[in-house]
C-alpha cells in the first residue's frame, strides 16, 4: 500500500463518526478559556509555501493598494488549538512585534503600530485533523456564543499543536506539505458588529511535522522559524486582510517567475529574513517586507528611531528565510499518518 493511501485509511477511521467543530463546540465539547498552563491562492488564501512562491527578483516589485481593508492598528488575539509549543514566547512575540520598528515600515501602507495584543486563548482540541470550513464554524460559533468579540482591527491568528493536519479543502492542500502558513477572511454574517473576522493558521513546526524541514530559514531554531511564519502571516494580514474574499488591499499583480506566479502581498516578495527589537528589548526573527518608499525588502523602517529605550536592529543583516523543499515525500506521508493516529488519542474527548 502506497503511504498516502495509508494515511487516507487512517484519517477516514477516526474522522467519519465525529461531530463537526462546531456541533462540538456547541455542545460543550470543545473548552475555550482565557488562559490555561500550557507545556513549554489560486484559491481564497494567500499561504507561505515551502515550495517556494516568492520572487528571486524584487527590483520591479510595487504594491498597488486596490481599495480593500487594513487593519490600521491592529489588535492581536492568538488562538492555541491543543497544547501549542512555545505559547509564553509568542504570546510575548505578539505582544511587542507590533511596537517595533519592523511595524514601522507599514506606515506607509497606512498601518500603525498595534494598540493591543494579549495573551492568547486556550481552545482544547478534540481532532487530529482540520479543515478550513471547519475552522471557520469554530470562528463562527464562537462569535455567536460571545467568545470572541472582533473589530475592524482585530486579527486571530491560530496556531496548532503538534499531530495536527490541517487541509485547506478550497484546493486540498495540506499543512506543512504544500503550505507554511496561510491567512483568511470570514464573513460574520451579522452575527458581530462588523463583517469580517480576519484569521491566521499556523502549523506545529516541530520534529515529524514536516515544516521543521521546509519552513523557515538555514540553521535556525523552530521557535524562530514560527516566528517568522508568524510575522509573515501577520504583516499580510493587516495590509491585505481581504484576501480571502477577494477584496484586496495591497496587492502586486506583476509576475515574479517564470511559471507566472503573482509577486502578490508584501511578504510573499521577499525572501530573507532579519531581526527586530520589540518593545520589551527583544530580539525577535521576522521575515523581511516590502517598502515602496524604499524599492526593496527590509527587517526595520529607514529612520531606526529608538524603540522602549533599545535601538532597533539595522536591517542589513540578512539570513535566508527560504531553503524550501517539497516535503510531499512518501516517508514523509507516512510520518503524517503516525503522527494522526497518535493525536486522535490523545485529544479526542
Amino acid at each position: 500500500m502506497q503511504p498516502i493511501n495509508l494515511l487516507l485509511l487512517l484519517l477516514s477511521a477516526v474522522t467519519t463518526t465525529a461531530l463537526t467543530l462546531d456541533q462540538m463546540y456547541a455542545a460543550g465539547r470543545i473548552l475555550v478559556s482565557e488562559s490555561e498552563a500550557s507545556p513549554a491562492k489560486a484559491s481564497s488564501y494567500d499561504k507561505t509555501s515551502p515550495i517556494g512562491k516568492a520572487s528571486t527578483i524584487t527590483s520591479k516589485a510595487n504594491l498597488i493598494n486596490y481599495k480593500g481593508p487594513i487593519l490600521k492598528n491592529v489588535e492581536v488575539r492568538p488562538l492555541y488549538f491543543g497544547n501549542v509549543a512555545f505559547k509564553d514566547d509568542l504570546d510575548a512575540f505578539y505582544i511587542h512585534i507590533t511596537k517595533s520598528s519592523w511595524m514601522d515600515i507599514m506606515a506607509q501602507y497606512g498601518v500603525g503600530r498595534g494598540i493591543l495584543s494579549i495573551p492568547g486563548r486556550y481552545i482544547r482540541a478534540t481532532t487530529n485533523r482540520i479543515t478550513d470550513s471547519q475552522i471557520k464554524n469554530l470562528l463562527l460559533a464562537m462569535v455567536k456564543s460571545g467568545d470572541l468579540k472582533p473589530n475592524e482591527n482585530t486579527y486571530y491568528p491560530i496556531h496548532f499543536s503538534a499531530g495536527i493536519i490541517i487541509v485547506d479543502d478550497n484546493d486540498d492542500t495540506v499543512s506543512c506539505s504544500d503550505w507554511c502558513g496561510y491567512h483568511g477572511t470570514l464573513e460574520l454574517k451579522g452575527l458581530a458588529k462588523v463583517p469580517l473576522l480576519y484569521y491566521g493558521v499556523i502549523p506545529d513546526f516541530g520534529d515529524g511535522s514536516g515544516c521543521q524541514r521546509g519552513c523557515g530559514g538555514v540553521g535556525k531554531t523552530e521557535l524562530e522559524n514560527i516566528f517568522s511564519t508568524s510575522s509573515h502571516e501577520l504583516a499580510e494580514a493587516v495590509t491585505d486582510p481581504g484576501v480571502g474574499i477577494k477584496k484586496l488591499a495591497w496587492y502586486d499583480y506583476s509576475k515574479a517567475t517564470n511559471k507566472g506566479d503573482d509577486r502578490g502581498e508584501i511578504a510573499d516578495i521577499c525572501t530573507e529574513e532579519g531581526v527586530t527589537v520589540g518593545d520589551d528589548g527583544r530580539r525577535y526573527v521576522i521575515q523581511e517586507i516590502w517598502s515602496n518608499l524604499d524599492g526593496k525588502c527590509m527587517a526595520n523602517a529607514n529612520n531606526m528611531t529608538a524603540i522602549g529605550g533599545v535601538a532597533a536592529v539595522d536591517s542589513t543583516v540578512h539570513h535566508p528565510a527560504v531553503n524550501y523543499v517539497n516535503v510531499a515525500s512518501s516517508g514523509s506521508s507516512l510520518g503524517y499518518a503516525a503522527a494522526a493516529a497518535a493525536a486522535f488519542f490523545v485529544y479526542m474527548l
